[in-house]
């Protein structure tokens, strides 16, 4: 067992460095992905970036082109992980086609370190083929040694045209990149691209507290990942609400308004639940709404309309009661504070109508859905 560090300038000749010292302190400290098994190591894998097409292959010749990674591929746990790079296109010839049935080869790279007791004479690393076997339904070769599979030729019988190639190169982790706004965004995804495979992740600074998180698969479009906002507990009561009668729209000053923070551009449910209508007159219908307004005060009856429904009481008290529960979405146009109320309307009949609890607290509420499309 060693303790390294590095870099440090040596002393009466210490320490020295090998090979194994320098991937432990140069290599692990810089990558992600270590485990209980290897503290030192990390996953393999191509750069993010790397194209899906870095491997072709027609029926005499595969090709790979230029192109860097990562290996941790030997056993010893405390080996470390290895950098590599193909600085050329590599060639070499492929297997002829089966006469029968279709194969799948594989593309690799393979490590040799004499130091770490892989065999061989020199360290390095090699491309290299191995064709699988044909077969109806055929299934590639095993991962030799020491490899990293980067990709899959798919080989058809005599006659079946050219080889189609699957990348299968895993693809290191790649971070979240800071910018400006959607000028610089744009900029970035125009210099390095975006795909499935390599997904472009930003950090959007003149975006909203919720959403500077966006994620591209093609340079073009984003999706917004929203975090979830701290909302005020829900407004409850159990008591009867204020009672509507003469036609009038009365307010449910008893349960009171919720009031909470929204953000311009995002989508909101508001709504009510476990709230019954007690009816005076049995076959009186009543108009229930929620309404909202900005700013910390209750609305008022001329305020904006975000749901409502009419509910008509059968028989007259508690025999009678109807359920009330009501919600529905809301576009927050400014960001700011905001509250919803209650309201209840007799809209037919002679009776009063009193908004009661289900059994529980009638409760109020809000909470984000989602983040408007632009």
């Amino acid at each position: 067992m060693s303790n390294r560090v590095w870099p440090v300038d040596a002393v009466s000749g210490a320490p020295e460095y090998s090979g194994r010292a320098l991937r432990q302190t140069q290599m692990a400290p810089l990558l992600p992905a270590a485990t209980t098994a290897r503290p030192l190591g990390t996953r393999s894998g191509v750069r993010p970036g790397t194209s899906p097409t870095t491997v072709t292959a027609t029926t005499t010749t595969w090709t790979c082109r230029p192109h860097a990674g990562i290996l941790d591929v030997l056993p010893a746990a405390e080996a470390g992980p290895y950098g590599y790079a193909i600085d050329a296109d590599a060639t070499g010839s492929m297997t002829p086609p089966n006469a029968t049935n279709p194969r799948r080869d594989i593309l690799f790279v393979q490590l040799t370190d004499p130091a770490e007791s892989t065999g061989g004479t020199a360290p390095g690393v090699v491309l290299d083929y191995a064709a699988g076997s044909p077969a109806a339904s055929p299934t590639a070769p095993a991962a030799p040694a020491r490899s990293l599979v980067l990709a899959e030729i798919n080989v058809p019988a005599v006659g079946g045209g050219n080889p189609t190639v699957t990348w299968v190169a895993p693809v290191l982790q790649s971070g979240i990149w800071p910018v400006r706004n959607v000028t610089e965004r744009a900029a970035l995804a125009s210099a390095i691209g975006a795909s499935t495979l390599n997904p472009l992740y930003v950090h959007r600074s003149d975006a909203d507290d919720i959403g500077r998180l966006e994620v591209s698969t093609n340079g073009t479009t984003w999706r917004t990942y929203t975090a979830t906002p701290s909302m005020p507990a829900p407004r409850t009561t159990a008591a009867n609400g204020s009672a509507t009668a003469s036609g009038n729209l009365i307010r449910d000053d008893v349960l009171g308004a919720f009031t909470f923070s929204a953000v311009e551009g995002y989508v909101y449910r508001v709504a009510i639940d476990n709230v019954l209508i007690n009816g005076g007159v049995a076959g009186d219908v009543y108009s229930v709404q929620l309404r909202i307004a900005p700013g910390a005060s209750a609305p008022g009856g001329s305020s904006p309309l975000v749901a409502a429904t009419q509910v008509t009481t059968p028989l007259a008290g508690s025999s009678g009661r109807q359920s009330a529960d009501l919600g529905g979405p809301w576009v927050c146009e400014n960001s700011g504070t905001y509250s919803v109320a209650f309201f209840l309307m007799r809209a037919l009949g002679t009776g009063p109508g009193t908004p009661v609890s289900a059994g529980m607290s009638r409760a109020l509420y809000a909470h984000l859905l989602y983040k408007k499309e632009d």
